[in-house]
């Protein structure tokens, strides 16, 4: 029964992302979030994006790397339904459609675990693909940030040890908090629902939480969710609205982060982002918009700092490094020394007694 729940939960969120094409909507969404194109690129930041896969003729494939296909056990990560493709223009940009990404430098690294065959039935990898591709993509893929674009929604204890392992490999993950607010309120996603994960919630044009958005714990950030213009397979664009979307702009803040200030861990990460997110609705926290919409320009003011802190400490433990490694050597060098006389002074002697 869970496992038709998912695969129905996965429909809908599919299935928000419309045909018809977006219109020019001023400082939406880059307005709400605080962000300067051009000021920081996210270069040298590795994100996995755990979806459908990309779709090569709409995304530059130079900021591609190769990834993986759970679904088939094989390299072949074509998008072959339009919603890894989406979440990867928004953070990658759109420049035949004059659409900036957040982080137009990052490398991306498709790692698909849900998608449709011919016939259009929906493959899911359910929790324990998704727990593999976590793992894979802090260790076999070297990415400091994974992107997830849905969920599951059951608890797993394999999930959560990937989770907390990527964590410890420095992993800063990001997830959707789910779209099904008006007909399953109840339901909480994973992983977005794990303490360590950013889970995003869905943010409107007019700063309200969108009605799809789910309302629960898992939501610690907004971000934009809603009339959205995201790429197609074929290069096009077209109108999205969902929590994943939102999920997206929070990935493309993060590799900025981690971009400029590598020194700053995945629970500094999102402590800056949470301290300079722009307060919503209810003061202070709330499980609609959590601490509130994601401030980039804010945030990465804040990590400098941070980062300074980080690089003195580091200074300043280099530096006892060196003084104790200097004083043991120079102990080490005068007990050998002392060695040395000791013998030579006995062979001396023993020379001296001799007949």
């Amino acid at each position: 029964m869970k496992k038709i729940l998912a695969s129905l939960i996965l429909l809908v969120i599919l299935a928000r992302t419309s045909t018809v094409l977006a219109a020019d909507t001023g400082s939406w969404p880059t307005g709400a979030i605080d962000w300067t194109p051009a000021k920081s690129t996210g270069q040298g930041s590795r994100i996995a994006l755990i979806d459908t896969g990309i779709s090569g003729p709409a995304i530059d494939p130079v900021h591609l790397d190769e990834g993986y296909n759970y679904l088939e056990q094989s390299r072949d990560t074509d998008d072959r339904v339009g919603h890894g493709t989406a979440l990867a223009g928004i953070l990658l940009g759109l420049p035949a459609k004059n659409q900036p990404g957040i982080a137009p430098d990052a490398v991306l690294v498709p790692l698909v675990y849900y998608s449709q065959d011919a016939a259009g039935k929906v493959l899911d990898g359910g929790s324990d693909l998704l727990a593999q591709a976590i793992r894979d993509a802090a260790q076999v893929y070297q990415c400091q940030i994974i992107l997830i674009g849905a969920g599951t929604i059951g608890d797993s204890e394999d999930l959560q040890s990937a989770i907390a392992y990527a964590e410890k490999q420095g992993v800063v993950v990001v997830a959707a908090v789910g779209n099904e607010n008006e007909d399953h309120p109840e339901v909480e996603f994973f992983p977005a629902a794990y303490e360590t994960v950013l889970g995003v919630a869905a943010l409107r044009a007019d700063e309200g939480i969108a009605t799809f958005s789910q309302r629960n714990e898992s939501v610690k950030l907004s971000a934009p969710g809603t009339d959205l213009k995201v790429a197609t397979v074929r290069g096009r664009t077209v109108r999205a609205f969902g929590t994943s979307y939102a999920a997206a702009y929070v990935a493309g803040g993060v590799a900025l982060l981690r971009a400029e200030y590598p020194s700053l861990t995945p629970g500094q990460v999102r402590s800056v982002l949470l301290a300079t997110a722009r307060d919503i609705g209810t003061q202070g926290y709330d499980v609609d918009s959590g601490y509130g919409v994601l401030q980039i320009n804010k945030a990465l003011s804040k990590a400098r700092a941070l980062d300074e802190i980080n690089r003195a400490q580091a200074t300043g433990r280099l530096r006892w490094i060196v003084i104790l490694t200097t004083i043991i050597l120079a102990l080490l060098l005068a007990a050998g020394v002392g060695i040395w006389i000791h013998l030579t002074r006995k062979k001396a002697r023993g020379e001296r007694q001799q007949p």
